[in-house]
């Protein structure tokens, strides 16, 4: 079982950023492929509201990924049941996430070099009855190749694809991203994919081109400020300011309705100030209201008249 890629350039999953209205934004621009956020298993399984609210696949035309976090075969399984049920046409085990409250559960990147652990984790992804795939780091530590061994058992157990975010847990976001590490993989098994530190549609283009084994990219950060990434990956005429302003309010707007209120105090002051948006108390209510859109697309239409935008490395979403 296979899943088909509208392109070779997908949307990663962000925790609080690839929400239903993000995803839907970024198929529509040409991402091949659009993750979830970091769905928890186990609140999944007990339909908690968080998770289902995540988990929510939307109006999103295109593939689209269920991606999960668990720290054991029993509490991944029940979830798994869930994804073909919700809508999506595959699903990812994350063993790449390094926040401490994912790694202090046992999950995430902390699963690497856990193999009697992993080994029925794989399994069970492989037999859930839908493409399936892993997401990981190269290790624990700088230098480690736990992602060798950990794409040798993906292999053997039947899935589909693997992506690889070529830097350690310990490095979090601080380590250079090694592109050089998709060469140590092996022809044959999982599809491959890889992504890390793409900031631009000609890097990623490269990125791709520069590694044959490669299917597939995976972008993140980027797509935040610039959705339209993916149209430029594709080499689609370039939108102008306003249309670029419009589909940034749209995002914002989609990503206020999709956050409950406690993540939205969280990510979306965050996000209007990368987008240049001033601060706002009652930013929720104020993103949802259609009647400020003209407002914030003025002001958009500004920063990108002036090319002003935050350079990736000042992204409020890295502190």
């Amino acid at each position: 079982m296979s899943l088909t890629l509208a392109s070779p350039f997908l949307l990663a999953p962000m925790a609080g950023i690839s929400t239903a209205g993000m995803r839907a934004i970024c198929l529509e621009q040409g991402a091949g492929c659009a993750s979830t956020g970091l769905v928890d298993a186990q609140g999944l399984a007990r339909r908690s509201p968080g998770s289902l609210r995540r988990a929510h696949r939307g109006e999103g035309q295109g593939p689209q990924i269920l991606q999960l976090f668990a720290p054991d075969v029993d509490t991944l399984v029940p979830a798994l049941a869930m994804a073909d049920e919700l809508g999506f046409q595959g699903v990812e085990l994350n063993l790449g996430c390094p926040a401490g409250p994912i790694v202090e559960r046992g999950c995430g990147s902390a699963l690497l070099g856990q193999w009697q652990i992993l080994k029925p984790m794989l399994s069970a992804l492989a037999g859930c009855g839908m493409p399936a795939g892993v997401k990981c780091r190269c290790g624990r530590r700088t230098g480690d190749r736990d992602f060798v061994l950990l794409h040798e058992l993906a292999g053997e157990a039947g899935l589909d694809w693997f992506s690889l975010h070529p830097r350690s847990l310990e490095g979090a976001y601080r380590e250079a991203v090694d592109w050089s590490l998709v060469e140590l993989l092996p022809a044959g098994g999982p599809r491959l994919w890889a992504g890390g530190d793409l900031r631009s549609a000609a890097e990623a283009r490269a990125a791709l081109a520069g590694q044959p084994r490669l299917e597939a990219v995976v972008l993140g950060r980027a797509a935040i400020s610039s959705p339209w990434i993916f149209g430029a990956c594709l080499r689609r005429p370039d939108l102008d300011a306003a249309a670029r302003a419009r589909l940034l309010s749209r995002m914002l707007r989609a990503m206020a309705c999709d956050l409950d209120l406690e993540e939205g105090k969280r990510i979306l002051p965050g996000l209007a100030t990368l987008l240049g948006i001033p601060p706002m108390a009652d930013i929720q209510l104020r993103l949802a209201d259609r009647r400020r859109m003209g407002e914030w697309e003025a002001i958009l239409r500004e920063r990108l008249d002036l090319d002003a935008l935050p350079a990736l490395d000042e992204n409020p979403f890295l502190r």
